[in-house]
């Protein structure tokens, strides 16, 4: 059975498991329920997480016919027309609170339209999250488009988020669902959500946009309990993850360049851990992730990381886009799969390949892979191009296993051209080093239809060359070539080396 094939009806399985099972029947009208826990080392990074299923939820209402679209009687056809279904944004009840008796057990209520915030803590903690809540539904909005009118008319959208110091004393004021255990850090039913307060100021804004997004996608129309655990949470970490620009204009959904504003967050570092103690995650194995697989933080990182990889792409993020934009068709894991079928198994191997190489600021634009039909060596195809400005270079050469290859470079490339420039030829600039080898330096590496144990950590097995160099692959597959350099700093390069393939 061909790769594709096969990952295709193993997903198409899963997504039949983990929408069939564990459901509880909701106290109040389609619950939502998310948790977060943290991953900073002042919060317990593997707190145990009580999650529940979420419960079974009815889709948005429609209704068949508007004013605008009513029929015409003078055309005689439009009796025979379907009316086109209208998607209306899903609604939650909103409870009242008593400001008054709330303010003698020591807890506000601060407005952040459309957010009110009910809080135990001291203003200089809640503070900085109040400024978060525009800038957040913006971006949500460009992302999944604006939600529509509801189908009851003159319900406004609004969130209650609750951000707790004393949680017996949310308890005792009935703040909290009856019945749920709350050992978490971030937790989302319907239009309300419930936080821990935070001692990083970071993770407790990153915490709080997480919650937000999960509430807000749970008004999208057609989000239900069919969404898979892995997109709900990813994008919630996708647009939880901030930083302010030069100008202090906050952005959501950013791949981080630093973690000097990301204190507790340490994601990208969960995800190299990972990979160190268990191995790469494949495709499958991401959308294979049940609910009780997020009582700890790696589930969380490799969600994140694979949502940022879709959304960066640009092969791939116009229709990831599109289906968090149409939830309203259903079956998000099985359209998932169909979107993406004939380029499973190269999107499995760029995954990877990100993974393994994961870095802050890692730049996914430049380190797309224009992918070749693989041919073998011939005079026609011998001679090639590898930019400076890319990251691995299909070159569509076919290469065997235990032949030796000679490889032979011309030229000079630069790098950093915003700072210093560095010059260098394909043996690299020794002075200084990324990933391992001379920065500069020419990397050979091969991309197999085979499973190897190295590849469990490593997609490609990198092979160092010079401006005259052999290597003798270990598998049979397709040549691929790059300049190294770091994986964020692509960008300021420039050049290319003309290099020439042959078999000794």
């Amino acid at each position: 059975m061909r790769f594709h094939s096969a990952i295709l009806w193993l997903v198409l399985a899963l997504t039949t498991s983990l929408t069939g099972c564990g459901k509880q029947e909701p106290k109040t009208p389609a619950p939502q329920t998310k948790s977060t826990p943290t991953a900073s080392q002042q919060e317990p990074a593997n707190e145990p997480v009580k999650r529940r299923k979420p419960a079974p939820q009815r889709t948005a209402r429609q209704d068949s016919t508007t004013d605008e679209q009513a029929s015409d009687p003078a055309d005689p056809q439009d009796d025979k027309r379907p009316a086109p279904a209208v998607a209306h944004r899903r609604t939650y009840p909103v409870r009242q609170l008593d400001s008054e008796q709330l303010a003698k057990r020591g807890i506000k209520i601060v407005s952040a339209e459309p957010i009110r915030l009910v809080t135990d803590v001291d203003e200089d903690k809640y503070a900085p999250v109040l400024p978060i809540v525009k800038p957040l539904m913006k971006a949500l909005e460009e992302y999944f488009g604006e939600l529509p009118p509801p189908a009851e008319y003159g319900s406004t959208f609004h969130l209650t988020a609750f951000l707790m110091a004393d949680r017996d004393n949310f308890a005792k004021t009935k703040l909290l669902p009856e019945g749920e255990l709350f050992q978490f850090h971030g937790r989302q039913m319907g239009a309300e959500f419930w936080l821990n307060s935070q001692t990083l100021p970071y993770y407790q804004a990153h915490l709080f946009a997480h919650e937000a997004t999960h509430a807000f996608m749970m008004h999208l129309p057609g989000a239900n309990d069919d969404l898979p655990v892995w997109y709900l949470e990813g994008m919630a970490e996708l647009f939880g993850t901030h930083e302010r620009d030069a100008d202090q204009t906050l952005q959501f959904g950013v791949m981080p360049t630093s973690p000097d504003q990301l204190r507790g967050w340490e994601r990208i570092a969960l995800v190299r851990r990972d990979i160190a103690a268990r191995g790469l995650r494949s495709v499958t194995d991401i959308m294979s992730l049940k609910s009780d697989d997020y009582t700890t933080v790696e589930a969380y990182a490799w969600s994140w990381a694979f949502c940022r990889f879709l959304v960066s792409h640009p092969k791939y993020r116009e229709r990831f886009q599109k289906l968090g934009r149409n939830l309203t068709e259903g079956e998000f894991g099985k359209r998932f799969v169909s979107t993406f079928e004939p380029e499973l198994k190269t999107l499995n191997f760029e995954w990877k390949l990100f993974a393994a190489q994961l870095c802050y600021g890692f730049d996914i634009e430049r380190s797309a892979i224009d992918f070749k039909q693989k041919s073998p060596l011939t005079d026609a195809n011998s001679k090639l191009q590898v930019s400076a400005s890319r990251g691995w270079q299909d070159t569509g050469i076919q290469v065997d296993a235990g032949t030796t290859y000679q490889i032979v470079s011309q030229g000079q490339v630069t790098l950093a051209t915003t700072s210093k420039p560095w010059l260098s030829e394909a043996n690299g600039i020794s002075i200084q080093y990324a990933n391992g080898q001379p920065l500069g330096r020419l990397i050979a590496g091969v991309r197999s239809d085979e499973t190897t144990p190295e590849q469990m950590r490593a997609p490609v097995v990198e092979f160092p060359l010079s401006n005259s160099a052999s290597f003798v692959p270990q598998v049979t597959g397709s040549l691929m070539l790059r300049v190294n350099d770091d994986w964020a700093k692509l960008a300021d390069n420039s050049g290319e080396f003309v290099v020439q393939v042959s078999t000794e």
